[in-house]
């Protein structure tokens, strides 16, 4: 092995890696909104690839099935699809259980436990569930079902499943909204609890495994407590004092106010708690008995991976939300989904108006669509619709299909749009004309189709030489939705490029150079629209940029203006911005109809 002096004491070489550039938006990433109680409101939403996978989750007959079958149908073939959840109604406490694996899985693991238990807070309130018996079961929905019925017993319809898909148990409370609550499962444990149907009296006394807490009326010193003004206060007071109390024989136990009662629970799982005592003196004080009680039993809790560290944070209820309230939550739980389709059938038209406005206004780019089932649509004379209502407000971020036979016929729409890939060359599409697997062609007179295009309401509807079509691809401003679509997606890209450049590069000086580089990165980005089939060349109408004159030809179909970084402010030098740079782009269009004069001579 050679020996001597090191190398790089004369040849000294640094490496650094540039950093990986942020990746552009999906525009193509669509999600079903709807109220099946299968995603938890934690969790929120769930992507998928395929429709096997959304059959796992759903039904065949629920609403985001159904929008995923219409999305998935198309052809080409999505990618990727979203499915939120939508609180349209209370919730359901949810806990979920860890993953088992196949050796977890085993049913032998299970018809062992012949008394089996676990201790958990099931809306506010801590149980033990006891007497668990798995012996005569053969399989994991049998286990989640003996589980069914002891937590039903404490809660009315609680649901405990066993879900094949994920490979989990799924424990539900039987309550809805803001009180319903769950926690982990945990082993056993014993606990009892203090309730006051009164305010005590001054003198009145608990006494906790020894330890006696006496009421004053006011100057509470040591083991003493102020009454409170409510009993439901006393409640949340006593529990106070007792947790923050120092006493050794207090300190062995953990205390829960819910209403007027407190919950004293062991610190340690098992059946050592039940030597705790619990005593008071006074007529408007009870206690659960004269030790605390449970703790015994099998601990199934590490066995179902309900602990903490195993499950899923769980998912306490919450009260019914708008849908402007759902779209605010997917929007915090994912900044990845584009447009938003509402699957949920007969949504109120002032909610959809209301959701409109709502992802009209976010800074981040998305969309929303809807479909009308309600054949006011169809009617000249009427102005109520939803396709009227969304157009007299000229929301250019909506688009809405008329659909007699399916109420998420618009997931068709997007599912369309969503297979362009602007990276591609000449990708880009017209809504116009195309199909929509599982939708129902509309059969419509030539009044109606007129009517629902003065609506700006889309139709895939019927011609008399035996085709089907859709019409008309416009948001409901009349705007076309493939030119919106496609200048969201250079938008982000020409920002997603800028943005890299100012990240990646040492760094870009303020000088005519700099913003030569800057006008190089955006010209590469507008030739890729222009190769994917978003711009093309033309004629510029509008007012002058730069050197760009009104009547002017755009041979490349864009043109990048920077103008001299002397004649920039200083202020916004000083600032370190750059000079502003002015894009002008012409659109391709697209072709929806063909006039042919034919002159006949003989």
């Amino acid at each position: 092995m050679a020996q001597g002096l090191a190398v790089s004491d004369i040849v000294k070489i640094n490496i650094s890696l540039a950093p990986v550039a942020a990746p552009t938006r999906n525009f193509g990433a669509g999600i079903a909104v709807g109220a099946t109680d299968v995603i938890d409101i934690n969790q929120r939403i769930r992507s998928y690839s395929n429709l096997t996978g959304v059959a796992a989750d759903f039904s065949t007959t629920d609403p985001e099935y159904l929008a995923a079958a219409r999305h998935f149908g198309q052809t080409p073939q999505p990618s990727i699809y979203y499915i939120g959840r939508w609180a349209r109604t209370a919730t359901h406490a949810t806990l979920n259980g860890g993953v088992l694996s196949s050796t977890d899985q085993l049913i032998a693991n299970f018809t062992a436990i012949t008394a089996g238990a676990f201790y958990f807070i099931l809306d506010g309130i801590p149980r033990t569930v006891s007497g668990l018996n798995f012996s005569a079961q053969t399989n994991l929905n049998g286990v989640a079902s003996v589980i069914q019925t002891a937590v039903a017993a404490l809660v009315a319809g609680s649901t405990v499943v066993w879900d094949g898909n994920s490979n989990r148990f799924v424990i539900k409370s039987g309550s809805t909204g803001a009180t319903s609550t769950i926690g982990y499962l945990a082993d056993p444990t014993a606990f009892g609890s203090i309730g006051f149907s009164g305010l005590p009296a001054v003198n009145d006394t608990v006494t906790v495994n020894g330890t006696a807490i006496t009421f004053k009326a006011s100057g509470a010193a040591g083991n003493q407590i102020n009454i409170s003004a409510s009993p439901a206060q006393m409640a949340t007071d006593l529990a106070t004092f007792l947790n923050t109390s120092t006493d050794v024989n207090v300190a062995l136990m953990n205390y829960l106010a819910v209403g007027t009662n407190v919950y004293v629970i062991a610190d340690a799982p098992g059946t050592g708690g039940n030597a705790y005592t619990l005593a008071k003196s006074g007529t408007n004080i009870t206690v659960s008995g004269a030790t605390l009680a449970g703790g015994a039993g099998t601990s199934v809790a590490a066995l179902l991976k309900g602990k903490a560290g195993q499950a899923s944070a769980p998912a306490n209820g919450i009260v019914a939300e708008t849908l402007v309230q759902a779209l605010q939550a997917l929007v915090n739980a994912s900044g990845d989904w584009y447009a938003a389709i509402i699957a949920e059938p007969s949504v109120d038209i002032p909610s959809c108006v209301a959701a409109t406005a709502f992802i009209e206004g976010q800074g981040k780019k998305r969309r929303i669509g809807f479909t009308a089932t309600d054949t006011t649509a169809i009617d000249s004379t009427l102005s109520t619709d939803l396709g009227s209502q969304l157009k007299a407000a000229g929301y250019k971020r909506s688009f809405v299909q008329y659909s007699t036979s399916s109420p998420q016929a618009v997931a068709s729409f997007f599912g369309r749009a969503s297979t362009v890939n602007f990276q591609g060359t000449n990708t880009t599409i017209t809504m116009m004309f195309k199909q929509e697997p599982g939708v129902v062609a509309e059969t419509l007179t030539e009044s109606q189709a007129a009517t629902l295009k003065a609506k700006n309401i889309n139709v895939f509807v019927n011609y008399d030489n035996a085709t089907a079509i859709l019409q008309f691809g416009t948001n409901s401003d009349g705007s076309f939705f493939d030119e919106w679509h496609g200048l969201d997606w250079l938008e982000n890209d020409l920002q997603t490029a800028v943005y890299n450049a100012l990240y990646t590069f040492p760094k870009i000086p303020q000088t005519d150079e700099g913003m030569t580089t800057l006008q190089t990165i955006m010209e590469k980005r507008l030739i890729q629209a222009r190769t994917n089939g978003l711009i093309a060349p033309g004629v510029w109408n509008a007012a002058g940029i730069g050197q760009l004159k009104t009547g002017d030809t755009l041979p490349t179909g864009y043109y990048v203006y920077a103008p001299p970084v002397a004649s920039q402010a200083q202020a916004n030098r000083e600032a370190r911005e750059s000079v502003v740079f002015q894009i002008a782009t012409k659109l391709a269009g697209a072709v929806h109809s063909v006039p042919v004069l034919i002159s006949v001579n003989r």
